[in-house]
């Protein structure tokens, strides 16, 4: 497109040159209309909207207007609401342009327009107690490989008094692993990394002071119901033989 400049009443301004779709002739339209900008003149434009059409809504029978220039091939609807009554039959084949095709993010198999997964990869991402964690890592960022184990370990303490076992404090709370994940073998079922006994309800401060070794199970009255569970999960070997110390 050809860039001009032009006088606007008040000050230059940098221009695109257009040709209006009614008339035919050259304008010069503002840079940050010219997407939007189809007419020269107010006159053009209702000229162009005037050359209107009568079509027959497929679905309700009912006569329609619609601007000559809006019209496409294919089945016309005179609203939205007859548009998804046919498409919910199933009798009528929509437009090209209404024909799109939603496919899953995973896979690339085609979904729904409401998931963003197949069947296939639904039934995949559901998980029980006993799937390994390796099958429920994050293969996004690094830093959220383990959002999913967190949130399931969130959803099984939301039913405990959601306050600070070390301070009391009831504002502020996370559900933190005194075991951390990344301690655990691949293999390890979620139900051994996401056990109650290796979960533990504090607030900020003393989450920081569990995860530099500063705050101990026994410092929150946890010794034995976690050293029990230590002991499990060591025979299993789904944590090295150091976190029985």
């Amino acid at each position: 497109m050809e860039t001009t400049t032009f006088f606007d009443g008040t000050k230059y301004r940098s221009g695109i040159v257009k040709v209006c779709q009614q008339c035919g002739d050259d304008y010069v339209v503002r840079a940050d209309r010219a997407d939007r900008s189809r007419y020269c003149q107010r006159g053009c434009k209702d000229a162009a909207r005037s050359n209107r059409v009568v079509l027959r809504c497929a679905s309700c029978g009912d006569e329609f207007e619609r601007d000559a220039s809006k019209v496409r091939d294919g089945v016309q609807f005179c609203s939205d609401r007859c548009k998804r009554k046919e498409h919910r039959k199933g009798g009528l084949i929509a437009p090209a342009h209404y024909q799109k095709q939603h496919l899953c993010v995973k896979c690339g198999g085609e979904t729904s327009a409401r998931r963003r997964l197949c069947e296939e990869c639904r039934a995949k991402r559901t998980i029980s107690e006993d799937t390994p964690i390796s099958a429920i890592f994050y293969d996004g960022r690094a830093a959220s490989k383990y959002c999913r184990i967190r949130d399931h370990a969130v959803k099984k303490m939301s039913s405990q008094p959601q306050v600070c076992e070390a301070t009391g404090y009831e504002r502020c709370v996370y559900t933190c692993h005194i075991v951390p994940i990344s301690a655990f073998s691949s293999s390890t079922p979620l139900g051994v990394v996401n056990d109650k006994r290796n979960l533990i309800l504090l607030s900020p401060t003393p989450h920081w002071e569990l995860d530099h070794g500063h705050l101990k199970p026994a410092d929150v009255g946890r010794e034995w119901s976690f050293r029990e569970w230590v002991d499990e999960a060591v025979i299993a070997g789904y944590i090295p033989e150091e976190y029985r110390k």
